[in-house]
């Protein structure tokens, strides 16, 4: 979840929550709290929320992170 934190070395200090990247036991899936600026994924802006596979390139306002699943 991408909220007034730091996440992976990262600042990251969103007005409220921003995202959140829900595991559904068979995949991951990202959902778009009504940020400001939206959310893109591989280049692509959500509507609402958007099913996420490994290598995704997931931007949030001036960040941009690359989804790596682990098997671990």
């Amino acid at each position: 979840m991408a909220s007034k934190s730091t996440d992976a070395g990262l600042p990251i200090a969103p007005t409220s929550t921003t995202a959140t990247i829900s595991d559904t036991g068979t995949g991951f899936v990202i959902t778009d709290q009504r940020s400001a600026n939206g959310i893109e994924i591989n280049r692509r802006r959500i509507a609402n929320s958007a099913n996420l596979d490994d290598g995704d390139h997931i931007r949030i306002g001036d960040y941009e992170f690359t989804l790596e699943i682990s098997s671990t």
